[in-house]
């Protein structure tokens, strides 16, 4: 899971708050949003002027906000984390699911990176709070996309 609270609390939720599961939930700062740097908790109109937008829009793999980090700062976090977490993983036959609790910038990133998309769909991809996305890993095919942004658990019956 994320450090961040929201993201812990989520996967706490997921579990159904079992004592035994949400132990061996593992915080980790390389599933955090995207940093902001000077720019976090400040009104987005105030940071996203007309010239800012531009600049995001010519060049969105590698602007940052000052202080912060870029979609190809992210994009090379995640990818990096999650592989490492697979290669860490027993070559069992049946290999077991991992779960990430992170943040939609985050999900996002790590699309581009195994979907080696344009960075610019970063800002055209939804992913909703607590939307469900799945990925696959195959030794000799490398990642692939099961299912992006899975709502249905949050329509009400």
């Amino acid at each position: 899971s994320s450090s961040a609270i929201r993201a812990y609390d989520t996967a706490r939720y997921a579990f159904d708050m079992d004592v035994l599961l949400t132990q061996r939930i593992q915080k980790s700062d390389e599933l955090l949003e995207v940093s902001q740097g000077e720019w976090e908790e400040q009104e987005r109109e105030k940071c996203h002027t007309p010239e800012v937008m531009k600049m995001i829009h010519d060049n969105p793999y590698h602007f940052k906000a000052p202080g912060g980090e870029s979609v190809m700062d992210v994009e090379q976090r995640i990818y990096h984390f999650v592989s490492t977490l697979v290669e860490n993983m027993n070559e069992d036959e049946n290999p077991k699911p991992v779960l990430i609790f992170t943040h939609g910038f985050v999900i996002k990133c790590f699309i581009l990176a195994i979907m080696k998309s344009d960075p610019k769909m970063a800002y055209k991809t939804i992913i909703s709070n607590t939307g469900i996305s799945q990925f696959g890993y195959k030794k000799h095919d490398g990642w692939f996309l099961l299912s992006i942004n899975e709502s249905e658990h949050l329509k009400t019956k």
